[in-house]
């Protein structure tokens, strides 16, 4: 049970705050299920065209900002709760660790922190924990006065301790004063090498200032009993930017990828926008899998290489900004191809989209891939208010759509129709992803004709005018549509 006290060392107060992005890039991991739509053979994503949505539940300490690996447990010794930090050792990627402060905290820096006019001896607490080796973690107090540090209370904690432990650290006065401001500060890792060696947890539990005789004023949810508990909804199978964002720092930032009823079929579609918050702009990516630490590896498996990705969606962009779908196929874990779309296209009514996929090689059959959706290029946002809406996406082998020599030699007939319309001027088996409107905008029926050329109606749809979309490649075009 090592413990390591320290006084007086201001010049380690230093944490790199990391909100969330950075240089990090983002790819969506993806199991398929087989489905037959409109006879051809696809692969639909999860959640079934984002019908499928979980709660998540994020926790926020009251009176404190956390970041990383942090929440509250049961395993208390006292009350209901104690704070929880972990380390977690990533193989090729940025280790993950707990921090909860009062303050704000720079690089070199610090401001903030909670109102307090008491001159203790000590900084008390209870703590559990179990570190890997080389690992430290940290418990700080700095007593201030207009901005200046009067005394430090400062604890290393290495190795283990399967019970709580009750710590007394003593406060170096390095002035002789009465403060007006305490900064706490609690991290899993060593602040000064910023490193984590591998697994490992923190519980701290009941922290509060002494003098020799008695406990002085308490902070505030000292005793970590305070929480507030947020729950947002997220696609079945799927993680997304606000995930990373909450493991980063939660800082009360409003999910950027969401439900929404906007849909093109079914209940709901995907939702993802960029915002501002903090001074930085935030890209709406979303990925399925359940470990933002995956997103370079696959998860999901396919069984040829799938010569398109189709999807329907709506796309506003600001800024210059263009959305963005990669799409990867991999061979027992290695490359084997790379699709990057981009489109800066503005498509306010539901479009049809197929990207042809690409392979470095087609002597070699794939057995896994990975998606990644996004309002925005990851690593370049520019729009403030980009939003994407992207609904029914899937893998398929079979060319949907229109040429635009197709668009323009297509017929529609009979109009006025009851029953059915055929689409005439298509080659043979050609298949077309369609849309009925009425003529106030609102969505009447979608699907794909079938080989032979026909789109049945819908038995519900009423005798009027309506406009028909018709999707391609390219783009759409409408035709006006009778129904008797």
């Amino acid at each position: 049970m090592g413990a390591k006290s320290h006084s007086g060392r201001k010049s380690k107060l230093h944490c790199t705050f990391c909100l969330i992005m950075g240089s990090r890039k983002f790819s969506v991991l993806i199991f398929f299920a087989w489905v037959a739509l409109a006879h051809v053979q696809a692969q639909s994503v999860p959640s079934n065209g984002f019908e499928e949505w979980d709660d998540r539940e994020r926790v926020e300490l009251d009176d404190y900002v956390i970041a990383g690996l942090v929440d509250r447990t049961g395993d208390a010794t006292a009350g209901s709760y104690a704070i929880r930090l972990e380390n977690k050792r990533v193989e090729n990627g940025s280790d993950l660790s707990g921090i909860v402060t009062n303050a704000i905290l720079d690089d070199k820096s610090y401001s903030g922190g909670e109102p307090y006019d008491e001159a203790p001896l000590s900084m008390r607490f209870y703590a559990k924990y179990e570190l890997a080796v080389g690992d430290k973690a940290e418990v700080i107090s700095i007593f201030l006065l207009n901005g200046a540090v009067l005394g430090i209370a400062n604890i290393e904690l290495e190795g283990r301790s399967d019970t709580f432990t009750r710590f007394s650290v003593p406060i170096n006065w390095q002035i002789s004063a009465i403060p007006d401001t305490v900064v706490l500060i609690i991290s899993s890792r060593d602040l000064e090498t910023d490193t984590v060696a591998g697994d490992g947890y923190l519980i701290i539990d009941d922290l509060h200032y002494a003098t020799i005789s008695r406990r002085d004023r308490a902070l505030r949810n000292g005793d970590f009993e305070r929480w507030t508990s947020n729950e947002r909804k997220v696609p079945k199978g799927w993680f997304t930017v606000d995930d990373v964002i909450e493991t980063s720092g939660n800082l009360g930032i409003a999910p950027l990828v969401t439900q929404s009823t906007e849909k093109h079929g079914g209940s709901y579609s995907l939702k993802l926008q960029n915002r501002r918050e903090f001074g930085q702009l935030f890209p709406g990516v979303a990925a399925t899998g359940n470990d933002p630490n995956d997103f370079e590896r696959p998860a999901f498996p396919v069984t040829r290489n799938w010569k398109y990705l189709e999807a329907w969606y709506r796309y506003n962009p600001e800024g210059g900004d263009s959305m963005a779908i990669i799409v990867g196929m991999f061979r027992q874990g290695i490359p084997i191809g790379l699709t990057l779309f981009k489109s800066a296209k503005v498509n306010s009514e539901w479009t049809y989209l197929s990207v042809p996929l690409s392979y470095f090689t087609n002597l070699v059959t794939a057995d896994s891939a990975v998606l990644m959706v996004g309002s925005s290029n990851p690593d370049a946002p520019r729009g403030e208010g980009s939003t994407l809406f992207i609904d029914d996406m899937r893998f398929s082998d079979s060319p949907v759509g229109l040429t635009e020599e197709q668009f323009n030699r297509i017929q529609v007939y009979p109009n006025p129709a009851k029953e059915l319309v055929i689409l005439k001027g298509l080659e043979n088996d050609r298949v077309v992803p369609y849309a009925i409107y009425d003529l106030q905008g609102r969505f009447v029926a979608k699907g794909f004709s079938n080989p032979q050329h026909e789109i049945a109606l819908p038995p519900q749809i009423g005798a009027g005018i309506y406009q028909l979309h018709l999707f391609g490649h390219q783009g759409a075009i409408s035709k006006k549509l009778i129904v008797e």
